[in-house]
C-alpha cells in the first residue's frame, strides 16, 4: 500500500457510519481527523479521487460547503462518470 493510501485508510478509520431506519446514513466520528488525513492522501497522490470525495462529505458535515463543494468538483474531474459525485456535490 503506497502512503496516500494508507492516510485514506487512516482517515476512514476516524469516520463512523450511523445507519438509520429510512436507509439514511450519515457521517460521525473525527471528522477533522478524517479531513486531515485525506488532505494528507491528496497532497501525496493528487488523483486520488476517494480521498477527495470523502473530504468533502465530511466538509459537508462539519458545514464547511465552500470547501467540500471544492473537494467535491476535484473528485469529479478525476472521475466525472461516477454519479455518487455529483449527487454528493
Amino acid at each position: 500500500m503506497d502512503e496516500a493510501e494508507a492516510c485514506f485508510q487512516e482517515g476512514m478509520k476516524h469516520i463512523d457510519l450511523s445507519h438509520h431506519a429510512d436507509y439514511r446514513s450519515e457521517y460521525i466520528g473525527d471528522l477533522e481527523d478524517a479531513v486531515k488525513c485525506f488532505e494528507r492522501a491528496v497532497a501525496l497522490n493528487p488523483d486520488h479521487a476517494a480521498a477527495g470525495s470523502e473530504k468533502g462529505a465530511a466538509l459537508a458535515i462539519l458545514d464547511r460547503h465552500e470547501e467540500a463543494a471544492t473537494a467535491l468538483a476535484e473528485a469529479i474531474r478525476l472521475r466525472p462518470a461516477e454519479a455518487q459525485l455529483w449527487l454528493e456535490r
